[in-house]
């Protein structure tokens, strides 16, 4: 079976390197520094305005292509204030554009932006956090969260199935 790459993309806000510690199941997926700005450029109102082009990659995990998963997942800001954003997997499908009937894949280097809805149950430090709906003027809490230094936001990751199409 082909595995598939899921990465979680953000960045990390601070006058020092923001660090974090990712669990999946409970085990330790990546603890380390990730990419930081100065917290003077934490983004006001919808982050995608400013920030969509340069999140990274702060971890990544895999999964088998055809899997559809659901992962309990926490992730604890040691240090800085991240801004935590969608996910992204290779091996997305691609949906048929006619004359074609069959979807395709975005291969091994093709990473796509997975749908909001890969995070379900988010709480940060225990409590219960809303989502906005669509066509609200903020992104906050729905494709991006803002998580401080001591907070742990907690949530299930959701990834569809991918499709792998080589030969």
């Amino acid at each position: 079976m082909t595995t598939r790459t899921i990465q979680s993309l953000g960045y990390g806000f601070g006058n020092t390197p923001a660090t974090i510690v990712a669990k999946i199941n409970g085990v330790t997926v990546f603890e380390g520094e990730i990419p930081t700005a100065p917290l003077s450029d934490l983004p006001v109102g919808n982050p995608y305005d400013q920030w969509a082009n340069n999140v990274v990659s702060l971890y990544t995990f895999t999964s088998t292509v055809g899997t559809e998963i659901s992962l309990p997942t926490t992730i604890e800001v040691t240090s800085g204030t991240v801004l935590f954003g969608s996910f992204s997997a290779n091996y997305s499908i691609i949906a048929a554009v006619p004359p074609d009937t069959n979807p395709t894949s975005s291969g091994p280097d093709g990473y796509l932006v997975l749908p909001a809805e890969a995070r379900e149950g988010v709480t940060i430090d225990g409590v219960a956090q809303n989502y906005h709906p669509a066509g609200s003027t903020t992104l906050l809490g729905t494709w991006w969260w803002q998580v401080g230094a001591g907070s742990t936001i907690a949530f299930n990751t959701l990834v569809n199935a991918g499709l792998d199409v080589t030969p």
